[in-house]
């Protein structure tokens, strides 16, 4: 199931749900922020109206994260902040997952797909370019796991 919403997302016609390109728009529609991890990976999806989504490879997921505010808010920061660095990411040439210990972020453009891959190392200590990136990814994660550990209690398993 995560290969084909990885997937999905990759081949996603921005148009198709709204996300069109306006003339002052930077063109970035939406991010896919993945960590490789030893046995799996994580990919946050968030476009530019806010939708925010977390998946995991071995079957863990949050959705909804576009009906809180601060969430959409984070979101929009991450996109901003990619839209900015676009100059530092290259066009897409595959769609692999990242491997363990790289970030993989993926600039989603009316014009193409663009990646940035980093060993997750090179960005921790907050001097790399794409720091700021991480640490913006990163928010967005925190913020969509919160909710997910509020609305856990809420729907005790049977």
């Amino acid at each position: 199931m995560y290969e084909d919403l990885r997937r999905q997302v990759l081949a996603l016609d921005p148009s198709t749900v709204g996300l069109v390109a306006a003339p002052e728009d930077s063109g970035v529609w939406g991010v896919l922020f993945e960590l490789g991890m030893p046995g799996g990976s994580a990919s946050l999806v968030a476009f530019k109206d806010g939708t925010t989504s977390l998946y995991t490879s071995r079957g863990y997921g949050i959705i909804g994260g576009g009906q809180h505010d601060h969430i959409v808010t984070a979101t929009r920061n991450l996109i901003s902040m990619v839209a900015r660095k676009l100059d530092l990411f290259r066009p897409e040439e595959s769609t692999s997952p990242p491997e363990p210990e790289q970030v993989v972020v993926r600039a989603l453009t009316h014009t193409g797909t663009r990646v940035a891959a980093v060993p997750d190392a090179d960005l921790v200590d907050g001097t790399h370019l794409l720091s700021d990136v991480f640490f913006a990814g990163h928010e967005v994660i925190a913020h969509l796991r919160s909710i997910d550990e509020t609305t856990a209690g809420e729907n005790p398993p049977a």
